[in-house]
């Protein structure tokens, strides 16, 4: 699953067009989606869900 989470992180980033943003998005910090992007962590399933949100929507919810 580590490829899902990678690609989605990936395209989410995408979506919001800075690690930064991401980061903030998903309410972690920047060294911690660093390592979920990497590979290096799991990626919990509740910020897997809201990357999805992200990249099916084309935004973040927070942005109205």
């Amino acid at each position: 699953m580590v490829g899902a989470h990678k690609r989605t992180l990936e395209r989410a980033l995408q979506v919001v067009k800075t690690k930064e943003r991401l980061a903030a998005v998903l309410e972690i910090p920047m060294a911690e989606l660093e390592a979920y992007m990497a590979g290096e962590k799991p990626l919990p399933n509740q910020l897997f869900i809201t990357a999805l949100d992200i990249v099916a929507n084309g935004h973040d919810q927070r942005r109205k």
